[in-house]
């Protein structure tokens, strides 16, 4: 059987064009499997949890990092000085200092963007003034279950006493979230770590 040329492309014209609902069924992101993960990113928890209209962590289509956010690898390990979390206590405890705690996956896009804010030089040197603790939520589950007053999201970051109390003057201004941080830039957690040391500071005043 013969077919004409104006058929052909009308016939590839139709096969090109899908509806938008079998857009989303067929080219949603990968997720990670549910038998291998305990975790959730904040924008997945928030969307089964209070529906479409809930507050979300917008991922930038373009990110646009700080200008003070240098070229490193993620989590910039050669200029901050990450510890665990049994070593990052035991120095906590003795030599006085706060701890900053970041939970991550290493499935989750968010920790992925967030692990590029630690090249910021201002982070690197407030770093200075903690005890930086970073923890795989998948594999310290004990950990990771301990601190998750509001849900078990990742990427969750604390600002904790020399003891492992949280300071609430440490969390984020996220209206849902309250140890989600601006994934793209460091200033937020900048703030919330200067307000972690003025209140340790006035604590100890006392």
């Amino acid at each position: 059987m013969k077919i004409r040329a104006s058929n052909l492309l009308f016939i590839t014209l139709i096969a090109c064009s899908r509806a938008p609902s079998e857009l989303s069924a067929q080219d949603s992101p990968q997720r990670a499997p549910s038998s291998t993960v305990t975790t959730t990113s904040p924008s997945a928890a928030a969307s089964q949890s209070l529906g479409p209209t809930s507050f979300d962590v917008p991922t930038p289509l373009s990110p646009q990092p700080t200008a003070t956010v240098t070229d490193v690898e993620p989590w910039n390990p050669k200029q901050i000085d990450w510890k665990s979390w049994d070593d990052g206590l035991t120095l906590a405890k003795k030599q006085h200092k706060p701890i900053c705690l970041i939970l991550f996956t290493t499935w989750c896009e968010h920790c992925k963007n967030y692990s590029h804010v630690f090249g910021d030089v201002r982070l690197v040197m407030m770093a200075r003034s903690f005890v930086m603790v970073r923890a795989d939520a998948d594999k310290e589950v004990t950990l990771a279950k301990k601190y998750s007053p509001d849900g078990e999201y990742v990427p969750r970051t604390f600002i904790l006493d020399s003891v492992g109390n949280i300071n609430p003057k440490g969390n984020s201004d996220h209206p849902r979230y309250a140890h989600f941080f601006d994934e793209m830039h460091a200033d937020s957690l900048i703030d919330a770590m200067d307000m972690s040391l003025g209140s340790e500071a006035d604590r100890r005043g006392r």
